[in-house]
């Protein structure tokens, strides 16, 4: 997993069309902590995403976690 490189995303929410950047999140990028990105909706900051044991965890919508983690994941596995 290459926690170094920005990812874009798109989906579908609650017939909703989101883009957004996940950005590594420089505190953590050259540490041991675990993984963070910033998110970016439209280039606005709407928060932080932080992988925490099996779950992602952030103050952005809970079901907007489920699918920005689960396009992480597909990301970084792909």
């Amino acid at each position: 997993m290459n926690l170094n490189q920005i990812v874009w995303l798109d989906f579908d929410y609650k017939n909703k069309h989101y883009e957004c950047e996940a950005i590594p999140s420089l505190a953590v990028v050259n540490s041991s902590q675990p993984p963070a990105f910033d998110i970016y909706f439209n280039n606005e900051y709407n928060g932080t995403i932080l992988k925490d044991d099996n779950e992602w965890v952030s103050d952005i919508d809970n079901a907007l976690v489920k699918i920005i983690s689960c396009k992480l994941l597909s990301f970084f596995n792909a």
